[in-house]
Order: structure tokens, then sequence, then C-alpha cells
């Protein structure tokens, strides 16, 4: 399974103290070269990305640059990276929050899911009792999700 993500959904589960989920739900985790450099930005998060915490973490540089370039007039450069990464590798699933983002990923065939459907799958997997605390987490880290999707997040989990 080839997993490729974009830079929220790792901040966000930095944030809120559930990063583990992502080796767990996944094993390996492929991060384009921007997105590591993004993460780096932060303090807390380059600290994290430095200890051996993060060692299921590849970073791989994108190739594809007229698909790059094509992608930038309309995204930022890490989710840019991020779904031509996905692409080039074939990836299973793109970690992406971004509507704009997924909407693209989506019409390029590729699978996505965001922080909200990993907390899913980590219930569903018994990785979570509940994930509600976990999206009021999210919720109060600045994470913008409307009422409508954290209800059915929370139907969808069972609770």
């Amino acid at each position: 399974m080839i997993i490729v993500s974009d830079t929220s959904p790792i901040t966000y589960l930095i944030k809120i103290n559930h990063i583990q989920l992502l080796p767990s739900l996944f094993g390996r985790v492929i991060i384009p070269g921007y997105v590591y450099e993004e993460l780096c930005k932060v303090p807390e998060q380059k600290t994290w990305l430095e200890s051996n915490d993060s060692r299921w973490i590849d970073i791989k540089q994108v190739t594809n640059t007229a698909s790059l370039m094509r992608f930038n007039s309309v995204l930022d450069r890490g989710e840019s990276e991020a779904i031509v990464l996905a692409m080039e590798l074939k990836a299973s699933a793109l970690l992406i929050d971004e509507r704009e983002g997924r909407r693209i990923a989506i019409e390029e065939g590729l699978h996505v899911t965001g922080v909200i459907g990993v907390l899913i799958e980590a219930k569903r997997q018994a990785y979570l009792t509940s994930i509600k605390p976990a999206l009021d987490s999210l919720i109060a880290h600045g994470f913008r999700v409307s009422t409508a999707v954290y209800v059915a997040a929370l139907k969808q989990s069972g609770e």
C-alpha cells in the first residue's frame, strides 16, 4: 500500500497527539519534498520530524514538472506536489484536507481521505475508542469542519 500525504493531515495529527495513527494504519507514508519543507517551518513539527518517531515517513521528490506547473496555478505547492507524487507512485490513497486539492485529486483518479477519514478508520480498526474527542481537539486547534461533516463523521464511526 502506497500512501502519500499533504501537510495538513500530518500537522493536525501532531497537534492533537494522534500522529501515531498514520504508521499504525498505513505502515509508511510518503511526503513530497516541499511538504517536508512546510512541516519544518513549525518548530514543534520540525522537532518531531527529526526524532526517531518519524522513521516511518519517506521523502520523495516529484519528477513530473509539467503536471506540477499545471496544479501550481490553482493550488499551493505542497498540495500540488502531493497530488503529482501520488499520481507518479500510483498511490493507494492521498491524505489531503483542502477542498480544492481534494476535488482535483479525485478528478485525476486518486483515492483521497483526510484527517477525519484517518480518525474514522482508526476507530474502525480499534486504534481509537471514540473519534469525538479527537474531532473536538481538531476544532480547538483551528481545523475547520462544518456541522454536517462533524455529525456525519460521528455517525459513520458509530457514535
